[in-house]
Order: C-alpha cells, then sequence, then structure tokens
C-alpha cells in the first residue's frame, strides 16, 4: 500500500507526495489483505497483494505503461522531480 494511517505516519515528518496522494487506509484493511492472503481459495498463488484502489490502480498502470514512465513516476513520488 501507499500511505497506511499508522502512528509511523503521525511521528515522522511528512513524505513529499503524502500530501498529494492522501492517507486513504486504515491498518485494519492491511490486516484484512494480510489475513486473506493465504486464506484465497480457488485462487492462483500470487506474490503481490494490492491494498485499496490507489495501488490496484497503480498496479494496472504498470502493466500497461512502458518502464520509463513506471521510472518518472517512482521518482515523482518520491519526491525527486
Amino acid at each position: 500500500p501507499l500511505f497506511v494511517a499508522t502512528a509511523l505516519l503521525t511521528t515522522t515528518a511528512p513524505a513529499t507526495r503524502m500530501g498529494r496522494l492522501g492517507v486513504h487506509l486504515g491498518p485494519d484493511v492491511v490486516a484484512y489483505v494480510v489475513w486473506g492472503a493465504p486464506h484465497a481459495r480457488g485462487r492462483q498463488a500470487r506474490v503481490h497483494w494490492p491494498v485499496g484502489l490507489q495501488t490496484k490502480l497503480a498496479m494496472s498502470a504498470k502493466r500497461l505503461s512502458p518502464s520509463w514512465l513506471e521510472r518518472a513516476v517512482v521518482q515523482w513520488m518520491a519526491g525527486q522531480r
């Protein structure tokens, strides 16, 4: 997930892009996905389990975009652009 509303976010300096992307997830949502991963039935074995709409959209965009665009977006999110 991108940002999760935990004590870590309140005790550290805000990330450069956190303000734009927002914090839309709580620890309960992450815990639900973590718990559900090994308990999923009828699904193929997966490595990545997206949590939240933003992450799902980012993963979908990554599959459709060229690698140079992915690198540019990651740099933007990291505040390097």
